[in-house]
C-alpha cells in the first residue's frame, strides 16, 4: 500500500492554484508561519501553503496531531505497526467470503499458521451481516488494533455489525491461547452418558446409576473443571463420602461431597458438587445449564438433564433463604449449618433477584445475586476453619473494617467441635470498576499507547511540544490511587492487630526464632530456584540466561547474603494477614479500594494459612504484583522492536514510582502500630527478605509454566542478591 505525503494527517490541497509546476505542496508541520515548512517571508514563497479554514496548516498539522492519541496521524501509525507485525498482509493468501449483505466486503488472509479476517462496510450507513466461519469453529476473533476479544466462533452464522465506512480486522486465535481473555467455552457437542433415575435422590444414591456416575462420568468430568486442583495427577477413582438432600417448593437437590483418589497420594481430595435434575432435554436447556451438564437423565419415557446445581437460580436463592433462617440439616455424620452474620439483616434483598455466574473465578464458583450479594461456593473442601470465613466474620462483626465487603453468612459442615469445613460464603455486593490488576493494565495500556505514538522523528522536530511529561506528572492520578491502596492495606493490618482479641487474632511478638525460620525458608527457596535454573539455563531466552548466570556464578555468596542484614530481633508483632495479596485481590470502587478474598494461598494447608505472620509479607506480595503488571503491559503492546527498549524503561519508571507511593501510603498509616517493626532499618531488611522469597518462588513457577516470563522474577532476585 502507498500513502501520499500529507494523507497521514488528512491534509488537503488548494484546488484554485491549478498546477504547482512540479513544486511540492508545503508539508504542514506546525501552526506557525508557513506551517513550519519554511521560515521565509510568506510573500516570497513560490506558492503559498494551504490556508483553507478546514484543511489549512493552522487546523491540520503534525504537531497538533502528534499530541492527540485519537488523531488520524496516530491512527495511521498504529495501522502501519499492525501491518508490520503480521507477515500475513504481505505474504498471505487471499480468500474472499460472501456475507449475506452485499454492502460488506469480507476476506481472509492466511500465512503459515496465522489467519486474519478482514471485513469492511462499503456503505455510509450502519450494516448488520453474518458470515460462514464454520471452518474456524472454536476460535476467538481478536481485533488487531485494540486487542479486544469477540465471541467465540460456533456452529451457524457469525453475526456482526459495522458503522458506515468502518472495518474490522481480526486475528483468529485458538481458545486455549486466550483462556485468560475469553469466556470458558463448553464442548460443542459432548457425548453425555444417560443415567436412569429413580423416584427420589435416595433411590439414585443406592442404585446402579450412582455407581455409573462415580465410575464412568465424574472421573472424566472432574478434571475438566477449572476448580479441580489435581490436573497434573492421575485420577484413580471417585467415591461419594457424604450427601444430603435439600428441598424447597417441589424442587430438590443432592448435595454431594465427592472424594477424588489420586495416584501416589494416600489422602483423597474432597470436592463439593451439588446436583440438580431437570426434566428437559439438554439441547433445550438454557446456556448456564448446558455449560454445567454432567449427564443425561431418563425415567421411563421422560428425558432430562443432570447438572451442577450452581447453574440453578432456585438452588442459589434457597441457600440464601436457609442462611437467613440460620437453618441446619443432617449431612453424612455431621450437620450442614447455614449461619448468618449481623450484617445479613442490614442488607436489603431485591424482590425478584437476578442471578449471574461470574466466569473469572478459578479455584471456586462465584455467583452474583443482582446488586445484593456475591455467593462463593468452595469446591475443594478442606477440613478445618476456612480462613476467609473466619477473617471475614472478624472484620465484619468485631473489627468493623469498612474496606472489605461485609460477610453476610456462610454454609459450613460441622462434624465436631474441632472438625468442620466451609462450603460457601456470602459477601455484600460492592459496586466497583473491576479489580486492581485489570485497572492497572488498562491504565498502562493507555499510557504506553500514547508513549509509543510520540515518535523520535516528531520529538526531534518539535521537542518541546511532543516530549512526554515528567513521570510524576504523567502518573499523578494513578500514583495518588496507589498511595490510597497503601493506606487501606495499613488500615487492614491495624484492624488485625487489636489490643484485645480472640486467641485466633491475638497478636504475638516476632521472636528471634521466627526470623531464623523465615531466613531458613528463603534459603530453601533459593536452593530450589538455583537448581531449577541449572536445569533450564540452556533453554532460557538470552536476557533471562544472563540474569541466571549472575545468580549461578555466585551461588555461595547468594546463599550467605540471604538474611545477613536482618538483626536477630526485629521487633513488632505477628498478626493474621491476607496471605495472597496482589493487585487482583483489591476491587476499585469510586477512587477507593476494597480488599477481597481472604482465603490465602489455596495450595497451602489451612493451618499455614491461619498462622500469624509478619504484615510485611502482604506488602511484599503487592510490590511483586507491580513488577508483573509492568511485564504484562509490555506484552500487550503491538510489536515495535525499535521502540521496545524505550517502552521498557518507561514501565520500569512507572513500577518504581507506583511501588514507592504504595509504600509511602502504607508506612505513614501503619506508623506506631505494633504490627510494624519500630526500627526502619529492620523493617526494610525484613521487607526485602519477603520480596526475595516471593521472587524465588516465582522463578520456580515461571520456569515450570511460563519460561518466557522467567526474566521478571530473575531481575528482582538479582537486584536483591547480586551487588
Amino acid at each position: 500500500p502507498i500513502i501520499y505525503y500529507g494523507d497521514e494527517i488528512g491534509m488537503g490541497d488548494n484546488i484554485f492554484l491549478g498546477d504547482r509546476n512540479g513544486v511540492r505542496t508545503p508539508m504542514q508541520w506546525t501552526p506557525d508561519r508557513n506551517g513550519g515548512f519554511s521560515r521565509g517571508d510568506p510573500a516570497r514563497l513560490y506558492l503559498p501553503p494551504i490556508m483553507d479554514p478546514v484543511y489549512g496548516y493552522q487546523a491540520i498539522n503534525v504537531e497538533a496531531q502528534a499530541r492527540s492519541p485519537s488523531s488520524l496521524l496516530n491512527w495511521t501509525r498504529r495501522l502501519i505497526a499492525v501491518r508490520q507485525a503480521h507477515k500475513v498482509f504481505g505474504r498471505g493468501t487471499l480468500t474472499f467470503l460472501y456475507p449475506d449483505n452485499r454492502r460488506i466486503l469480507a476476506f481472509l488472509r492466511q500465512h503459515e499458521n496465522e489467519t486474519v479476517l478482514c471485513v469492511a462496510n462499503l456503505s455510509r450507513s450502519a450494516q448488520a451481516f453474518s458470515l460462514d466461519l464454520s471452518a474456524f469453529r472454536g476460535q476467538v476473533p481478536v481485533e488487531l488494533l485494540g486487542r479486544s476479544t469477540f465471541p467465540v466462533v460456533r456452529e451457524g452464522p457469525y453475526e456482526l455489525s459495522l458503522q458506515g465506512y468502518s472495518f474490522y480486522w481480526f486475528h483468529l486465535q485458538d481458545v486455549q491461547a486466550l483462556q485468560a481473555a475469553a469466556q470458558p467455552v463448553p464442548e460443542l457437542s459432548p457425548d453425555y452418558q444417560t443415567l436412569v433415575m429413580g423416584s427420589a435422590w435416595t433411590d439414585f444414591v443406592r442404585g446402579r446409576s450412582c455407581t455409573i456416575l462415580l465410575q464412568d462420568v465424574l472421573p472424566k468430568r472432574l478434571p475438566q473443571q477449572r476448580w479441580y486442583r489435581a490436573k497434573d495427577v492421575a485420577l484413580r477413582g471417585v467415591t461419594l463420602a457424604a450427601h444430603t438432600e435439600l428441598s424447597a417448593d417441589g424442587q430438590s437437590w443432592l448435595l454431594g461431597l465427592f472424594e477424588a483418589k489420586l495416584a501416589g497420594e494416600q489422602k483423597p481430595q474432597q470436592y463439593f458438587v451439588p446436583l440438580a435434575l431437570d426434566w428437559k432435554e439438554v439441547r433445550l436447556q438454557p446456556a448456564p445449564v448446558q455449560a454445567q451438564t454432567i449427564a443425561k437423565a431418563r425415567k421411563g419415557p421422560r428425558e432430562g438433564t443432570l447438572y451442577d446445581a450452581v447453574a440453578d437460580d432456585r438452588f442459589i436463592l434457597e441457600l440464601i433463604a436457609r442462611v437467613r433462617a440460620n437453618d441446619s440439616i443432617p449431612f453424612g455424620n455431621g450437620t450442614l449449618r447455614f449461619r448468618a452474620t449481623s450484617a445479613f439483616a442490614k442488607a436489603t434483598p431485591p424482590e425478584a433477584p437476578s442471578v449471574r455466574r461470574i466466569g473469572a473465578e478459578q479455584s471456586n464458583s462465584s455467583v452474583l445475586v443482582e446488586d445484593y450479594m456475591v455467593l462463593k461456593l468452595y469446591r475443594r473442601i478442606e477440613t478445618g476453619i476456612q480462613p476467609e470465613v473466619e477473617m471475614g466474620r472478624y472484620l465484619t462483626e468485631t473489627a468493623g473494617f469498612a474496606n472489605a465487603p461485609a460477610v453476610l453468612g456462610s454454609v459450613e459442615i460441622e462434624q465436631s467441635a474441632r472438625r468442620g469445613a466451609a462450603v460457601a460464603i456470602m459477601h455484600a455486593f460492592v459496586r466497583n470498576q473491576g479489580d486492581g490488576w485489570s485497572f492497572t493494565l488498562n491504565y498502562l495500556d493507555r499510557y504506553l499507547d500514547e508513549a509509543a505514538l510520540v515518535a523520535p522523528s516528531v520529538r526531534a522536530a518539535v521537542p518541546e511540544q511532543a516530549a512526554l511529561p515528567e513521570p510524576e506528572v504523567a502518573h499523578a492520578v494513578y500514583l495518588n490511587q496507589m498511595q490510597q491502596l497503601g493506606i487501606r492495606t495499613a488500615e487492614l493490618h491495624r484492624a488485625l492487630c487489636p489490643a484485645e482479641a480472640p486467641a485466633a487474632f491475638r497478636p504475638e511478638p516476632i521472636a528471634a526464632n521466627d526470623v531464623a525460620q523465615w531466613v531458613k525458608r528463603v534459603r530453601g527457596e533459593a536452593r530450589a530456584a538455583l537448581a531449577a535454573l541449572r536445569r533450564a539455563s540452556r533453554t532460557l531466552a538470552p536476557a533471562a540466561r544472563e540474569l541466571a548466570a549472575k545468580l549461578l556464578g555466585k551461588q555461595s555468596a547468594v546463599l550467605e547474603r540471604i538474611g545477613a542484614e536482618i538483626p536477630p530481633s526485629v521487633g513488632g508483632m505477628k498478626i493474621r494477614i491476607h496471605g495472597d495479596y496482589h493487585l487482583g485481590q483489591v476491587m476499585v470502587a469510586q477512587n477507593d479500594f476494597y480488599i477481597i478474598d481472604f482465603e490465602g494461598e489455596p495450595r497451602r494447608p489451612i493451618a499455614e494459612r491461619r498462622a500469624k505472620d509478619a504484615a510485611l509479607r502482604d506488602v511484599a506480595g503487592m510490590l511483586r504484583s507491580f513488577d508483573y503488571a509492568a511485564r504484562a503491559a509490555l506484552d500487550a503492546v503491538q510489536p515495535q522492536p525499535d521502540r521496545m527498549s524505550e517502552l521498557e524503561r518507561l514501565v520500569e519508571v512507572w513500577r518504581d514510582l507506583a511501588s514507592a507511593r504504595f509504600l509511602q501510603g502504607y508506612l505513614e498509616t501503619v506508623a506506631g502500630s505494633p504490627a510494624h517493626p519500630a526500627d526502619p532499618a529492620a523493617a526494610d531488611a525484613l521487607l526485602r527478605l519477603f520480596v526475595l522469597e516471593k521472587a524465588l518462588y516465582e522463578i520456580q513457577y515461571e520456569l515450570a509454566n511460563r519460561p518466557a516470563w522467567a526474566a521478571i522474577p530473575l531481575r528482582g532476585a538479582v537486584q536483591l542478591l547480586v551487588p
